[in-house]
């Protein structure tokens, strides 16, 4: 293997506005209310802490079987929208200008052990 790609969402993809599409429509065939206007307060929390939030902010409860079905409905959604054709939305532009050479001159500068823009080498103080 000669490299290995990560991706935070945002960065090159951009799947949230597919994921809230996608739990929105999951809450709707379950027959829960999915009127949230902020999708932020849920973004990133991943399914199980995300459908909690949503639910908990309705007065509502999450068990495991309602979790099991919204989970089933999200997978189901998804899967049916990328087969039909969409895409998740690609990531803004302001990534893929940044220079794929930046921060060398700080790791450079640290093997040599000068100091970089994180402070002097070794002083770091743990968090």
């Amino acid at each position: 293997m000669r490299a290995i790609v990560f991706d935070f969402d945002g960065v090159i993809v951009n799947s949230e506005p597919m994921h809230e599409r996608a739990i929105r429509a999951a809450f709707e065939s379950c027959g829960l209310p999915a009127g949230w206007t902020d999708w932020r307060r849920y973004a990133g929390h991943g399914d199980r802490n995300g459908f909690h939030l949503i639910m908990q902010d309705q007065g509502l409860t999450l068990d495991a079987p309602t979790f099991d079905r919204l989970q089933a409905a999200k997978q189901r959604i998804i899967s049916d929208l990328i087969a039909g054709g969409e895409p998740p939305e690609e990531a803004p532009r302001r990534y893929a200008a940044r220079r794929p050479t930046a921060g060398r001159r700080s790791r450079a500068r640290a093997a040599r052990g000068q100091d970089t823009a994180y402070g002097p080498p070794h002083t770091q103080t743990a968090v």
